[in-house]
Formats: structure tokens, sequence, C-alpha cells
């Protein structure tokens, strides 16, 4: 299973960062023709065609005959429209993955458990804002830092509300206690 993701990862990987490679091919017949197709780096581009006839007639004249041609896109370039994707996307991205990453092990790892106060609903907003972060870019193009504002916003509201709102129940709560422990000493 791990040679499987290493093979895919790198496949992936290969595929999005190698550059493509132009063809080119010439052939010779023996009649003299000669045909040349120059295909371009990229797919989406047109592929040239350049076909040449040489005869000799009756009268000794030799006859030149050349057709030249343009053939259409052969494909659509995934590789490069995803590439340029992931390239436009990568910060938010990256950003999202580390937000997701310790949202997600501040449900269980202690170090981080205690830096969230140990909220299951803090970790709970703070690995959705980093799922948010990954995925939102690619629905939303071009707002990409409105998305990644409003995740770490959201997020960092949640926290100090949580964790301050809570402190100021307890100690509305202990003063209330305090109050009612000195008037039950006054009477």
């Amino acid at each position: 299973m791990k040679r499987l993701l290493a093979c895919s990862a790198l496949a992936l990987l290969t595929g999005c960062t190698l550059p493509l490679r132009p063809g080119h091919s010439e052939l010779l017949t023996s009649s003299g023709a000669t045909a040349q197709v120059v295909q371009s780096q990229n797919p989406k581009t047109a592929t040239h065609q350049i076909y040449k006839r040489t005869e000799s007639t009756p009268t000794g004249k030799s006859v030149t005959e050349t057709v030249d041609t343009t053939i259409g896109a052969a494909q659509k370039d995934v590789a490069r429209e995803l590439g340029a994707k992931l390239s436009a996307l990568a910060p938010v991205m990256w950003v999202g993955i580390a937000v997701a990453i310790f949202g997600a092990s501040s449900f269980v790892w202690p170090i981080t458990k205690a830096i969230v106060g140990g909220s299951v609903t803090t970790s709970a907003v703070i690995t959705g804002a980093g799922v948010a972060m990954i995925a939102l870019p690619v629905l939303l193009v071009g707002h990409e830092l409105l998305i990644l504002c409003v995740a770490i916003g959201a997020a960092s509201f949640w926290f100090f509300a949580h964790r301050h709102g809570g402190i100021h129940a307890e100690l509305k709560l202990l003063k209330e206690k305090a109050v009612a422990v000195v008037q039950n000493l006054e009477k």
C-alpha cells in the first residue's frame, strides 16, 4: 500500500512538473515526396504539416507541389491547467492544511488540546476553517484573501469568545456566590 501511494504521488508530481516535449517527424518517400510534421509543445496549439512532392513532366521540367496544413488542437491541456490552479491556490491551501491539521490534532493531542482549552467545539471550528480554506478557493476563484481572512477570523472569534466567555461566566458565578455568602454571614 505504501509503495502504491508513493508511486501515485510521484506520478502526480512528475506529471505536473515535467515539461511537455514537442514532436517532429519527417518522411521521405522513394518517389521524392517529403512530408514534415511539427507538433507544438503545448497540445492546445495547432500542429503544422508540410507536404512537398516534386514530379518531372514529359518536357523535362520539374514541378513542385506543396501542401501546407494546420491541424487543430489535439487535446485539452489538463496538466498545465491543473498546475496553474495549484500554483495560484498554494498559499491559501497550505495555510488551510496547517489549520486543519492543528484543529484535528487538538481533538486528541494533549499539547494542542491545552492550547485550544480542551474544547471540542473550538477544535471542530478550527478544523472546519482549515477545510474551508482548502475547498473554497476552488469554488470562489479570485477571492482567496477574503476566504483566508474570514476563515481565520471566524476561528479566532470562536476561540476567544469560547475561552473568555467561559471565564467571564465563571467569574460572574463566583461573585454571585461570594455576595450570597457575605449576605448570609451578615444575617
